[in-house]
């Protein structure tokens, strides 16, 4: 069985097991894209992973609990009274 994390979310509700391989997959891609485009919605985000050849594999399933979990560990933050939410890079961690 693979390694697995549970993802985290800012409210503190209950997260998700998931891969461990297929979360940094995922992590990566994301972060990889606001290097390019700064703000995102979740839908531009979307759009952004849908293309990624390795990312585009797992959104499906993997991607609903990413954004709450990549806020709740300081990776992304929200931008204050945006609607639809707009998300940022907060943090890079190597």
């Amino acid at each position: 069985m693979s390694e697995q994390i549970l993802t985290m979310a800012p409210t503190g509700k209950n997260g998700t097991l998931m891969p461990l391989d297929v979360y940094e997959q995922l992590k990566e891609a994301i972060v990889e894209h606001f290097l390019f485009q700064p703000e995102m919605t979740e839908e531009e985000i979307l759009q952004n992973l849908a293309k990624h050849p390795v990312a585009s594999v797992h959104i499906e399933t993997w991607f609903r609990p990413m954004l709450p979990d990549m806020v709740a560990r300081d990776y992304l933050e929200v931008v204050e009274g945006s609607q639809p939410a707009v998300y940022r890079l907060k943090v890079i961690r190597c």
